[in-house]
């Protein structure tokens, strides 16, 4: 009997369309011989802080699996790991740097629904683990903001002083939230640019690849097997 479903989540903007990588997605969610006893559900959680937390909230629903035997209904309830981007903002941290967020300051609305306060979230203890034995990943504190057009060189400065050193719109609300609802979170995210630190540095450029998606939904998805087979 398969264990409950885990689930890996990949941004809508990580989306994958190089075939073969995306049948080798497909074949270990399904197929592979590593997973056949603890299924690995895919599902596209959204964009921003409210979004992802929705995502999150609709686990009481089920998923479908179609097979040669038929449809399977399965509940998804043991873990969530979120497979993203960040913008890096820090000393060090540059474009296709893999951060596994040990901690993410809140800056957006969403967690304030669940916690009357809350400065920052932290992943599940075991999946932190497992994400940090991937090869080639940082843990790094990061900053979720749902005021992207409010991120000044002052305000990225005070985010660094805290030791922050990337940003997205989703992580802070996605692990508060699977806190609350007792869902076990981490987050694995690719810096896809990097903010220049002061007036007279070199612009800003958006520099997320093809290569570095496909590199970040499979270290997710190593991930998630590995938590499969051994939390």
């Amino acid at each position: 009997m398969a264990r409950p479903l885990s689930c890996f989540r990949y941004c809508s903007s990580l989306r994958i369309t190089d075939s073969r990588s995306l049948l080798v997605v497909l074949d270990w969610g399904v197929a592979s011989e590593r997973a056949e006893s603890a299924l690995v559900a895919f599902k596209s959680g959204g964009v921003t802080s409210a979004d992802s937390a929705s995502t999150l909230h609709a686990w009481d629903a089920i998923v479908e699996l179609t097979s040669a035997e038929g449809v399977r209904r399965l509940p998804i309830r043991e873990y969530y790991i979120s497979a993203g981007m960040c913008g890096a903002f820090a000393e060090g941290v540059n474009v296709g740097d893999v951060i596994v967020p040990n901690r993410a300051y809140v800056e957006e609305g969403t967690s304030l629904h669940y916690y009357e306060s809350i400065d920052y979230a932290e992943p599940d203890a075991e999946l932190l683990e497992i994400m940090l034995k991937l090869p080639d990943t940082k843990m790094l504190p990061i900053v979720s903001t749902d005021g992207v057009y409010r991120q000044t060189y002052k305000k990225e400065q005070l985010w660094r002083w805290k030791g922050a050193a990337g940003v997205d719109m989703e992580t802070s609300a996605m692990l508060s939230v699977g806190k609350y609802i007792g869902v076990r979170t981490a987050a694995l995210l690719t810096a896809s640019d990097k903010h220049p630190m002061n007036p007279g540095d070199p612009k800003w450029k958006w520099s997320m690849t093809q290569d570095l998606r496909i590199k970040t939904a499979e270290l997710a998805l190593a991930a998630a097997i590995e938590a499969a087979e051994t939390i």
